[in-house]
């Protein structure tokens, strides 16, 4: 983000407060002690998604081939994403990414409670970008100092 360029690969966003619902559920149960559980959400999020929100937020980010993107990212030492290029550029050739992870045995264990993963939608996207503006990992817009745009990203 921070050289205005972004690529597309998938991502299996887990909300922090399902974890953390599920961890809880889980540890007051004698029967599941030394059970292994995967946690992971049953819908997928692509960058692409990503960067469409941030450019209806008011970001430019140019698209770029993705050899291009990484060589970028390569170059800069101190971008966020350069511990992680390896992961995206396996992903992006479509061979390996993120694996199917079998959640079958946490959902049998967590019926009846009211923990879930939130659907990965355009609220949850933005809520995601909104904490990112305001914590100052992505820089402010242009158009506006501050919190950017967030009063109407609510209304939209």
């Amino acid at each position: 983000m921070s050289r205005g360029v972004a690529s597309s690969a998938p991502a299996l966003p887990v909300a922090v407060r399902a974890a953390c619902g599920a961890i809880v559920a889980l540890a007051g149960r004698s029967n599941d002690i030394g059970e292994t559980y995967n946690v992971s959400n049953p819908d997928t999020l692509t960058f692409t998604q990503v960067i469409e929100r941030l450019r209806e937020l008011g970001y430019d980010i140019a698209e770029l081939p993705q050899q291009e993107w990484s060589r970028l990212i390569r170059r800069d030492p101190a971008n966020a994403l350069t511990p992680l290029l390896d992961v995206f550029e396996t992903a992006f050739t479509g061979v390996g990414g993120y694996p199917d992870i079998d959640t079958k045995k946490l959902d049998a264990a967590l019926t009846g409670t009211s923990v879930s993963c939130p659907p990965v939608d355009r609220a949850l996207v933005t809520t995601y970008l909104e904490f990112f503006m305001r914590s100052g990992y992505f820089p402010p817009l242009p158009s506006a100092p501050g919190l950017p745009g967030t009063e109407s990203v609510r209304a939209e």
